[in-house]
């Protein structure tokens, strides 16, 4: 029988290299907490199938992927897997519209900027496209709502946060 969902605290939460993972920690205080599997440090674009091969091994166990959107669209196409295989995986998208650790890497470097803001999609058409679901909470209490939804649909759930929200900084 799979584990309640309280927070964070409560999932395995695979993810990559992303901004998110190693911003400033008052701007993802829904996003703290331990991780039961750590895996991804340094590698853009594995959080998906991280989450995916984390629920295969325990499939009691809530995973959560945790992916900015440029990570995300380095492996877009596993969406279909966890789609086909009924993998109830929350998919939080941190959305920036830049690859911005490779944006902050040039900075820290005086290397000029470049190719640091792909087109990205809407991420909510695209998740229909595939067939599955998709959110974008306006709150901390809406996110976790988005996320328990998610662990008990019967395929993953996109969930797009845009780093500039209001709300992820008010208290």
């Amino acid at each position: 029988m799979a584990k309640n969902f309280d927070s964070m605290e409560d999932s395995n939460r695979s993810s990559n290299a992303s901004i998110h993972d190693i911003s400033d920690p008052s701007r993802r205080t829904v996003l703290r907490g331990s991780a039961a599997v750590a895996i991804g440090s340094l590698l853009a674009g594995c959080a998906l199938p991280g989450a995916i091969g984390a629920k295969l091994a325990e499939p009691d166990v809530p995973v959560v992927a945790v992916v900015g959107d440029g990570g995300f669209m380095y492996t877009v196409q596993e969406l279909m897997t966890a789609i086909e295989l009924q993998l109830p995986i929350p998919v939080i998208i941190w959305n920036n519209d830049c690859l911005a650790m490779i944006r902050d890497g040039m900075d820290a470097n005086d290397i000029p900027r470049m190719a640091i803001h792909p087109l990205a999609p809407d991420f909510p058409k695209l998740a229909q496209a595939f067939g599955c679901q998709s959110a974008a909470p306006n709150s901390k209490a809406e996110l976790v709502e988005c996320v328990k939804r998610a662990l008990a649909d019967k395929g993953p759930t996109l969930i797009v946060i845009n780093e500039d929200s209001g709300w992820l900084t008010a208290e």
